[in-house]
């Protein structure tokens, strides 16, 4: 294949098709052309290896250390078509169950955006209740500006970060990125639950909000609001 037509992204599909072909090469006695199709996996490899690694870490490993055996069984003098075509026939059965899983749909996107989307409505009709209840239904505006600015710079975020993830090719590269993305993730989510924990109790959660509304009125500023981690100061 020419470096020019050479395709930017692979799948776990790709792997199967080769292993599959190379299988029926072997079994046609076409070796050499076997034997390409398993170096061409072992070329693309490190684009895919990532979801392989993740959910099956023996295949991950056969992957990487029975490919070559395959190809030298293939290569020996004395070539063993048997025993290589059952290494690759193996490794192709066990690999077609993670692309019978790796499916995920548009409504599989918009499950997590709504029930996102329906924790957060519950938090701005939480404060809009609350200042309407005080008497300051003119400072909602300032709820609603939380809400635009967190949308917004949401969207911004998500373009960015799509932008600069297609732009990585290596494996090695994307996995770095997402198990940092992950610590992080973590990192947050254990301090938000331990913050929530602190106020699992519905009366001392109600005292905090009182508490945190009073002192904002009180002091004439709305600064204590908060959206999506997104601080709004309202004179």
């Amino acid at each position: 294949m020419e470096e020019g037509s050479q395709k930017n992204t692979y799948s776990l599909g790709d792997v199967t098709q080769l292993l599959q072909g190379s299988a029926t090469d072997i079994e046609k006695d076409d070796i050499d052309t076997g034997v390409d199709k398993l170096n061409e996996i072992l070329t693309i490899w490190p684009n895919v290896e990532g979801e392989v690694s993740t959910r099956d870490s023996k295949l991950y490993g056969d992957m990487e250390t029975i490919v070559p055996t395959a190809i030298s069984l293939l290569q020996s003098k004395k070539v063993n078509s048997e025993e290589a075509k059952g290494i690759v026939s193996d490794l192709n059965t066990r690999l077609l169950p993670l692309i019978d899983d790796t499916g995920y749909t548009t409504w599989d996107a918009a499950l997590i955006l709504l029930r996102e989307g329906l924790e957060a409505l519950l938090i701005v009709a939480t404060l809009l209740s609350f200042l309407k209840k005080i008497g300051q239904a003119d400072k909602q505006k300032w709820i609603w500006t939380g809400v635009v600015a967190g949308l917004s710079a949401s969207s911004i975020l998500a373009v960015i970060i799509n932008i600069v993830f297609s732009q990585i090719t290596a494996a090695s590269s994307r996995e770095y990125i997402e198990g940092i993305t992950g610590i992080i993730a973590v990192s947050m989510m254990l301090t938000i639950g331990l913050w929530l924990h602190s106020k699992s109790n519905v009366h001392a959660w109600n005292r905090y909000i009182d508490k945190q509304m009073n002192k904002a009125m009180a002091t004439g500023s709305m600064h204590l609001f908060r959206f999506n981690q997104f601080s709004i100061h309202i004179p």
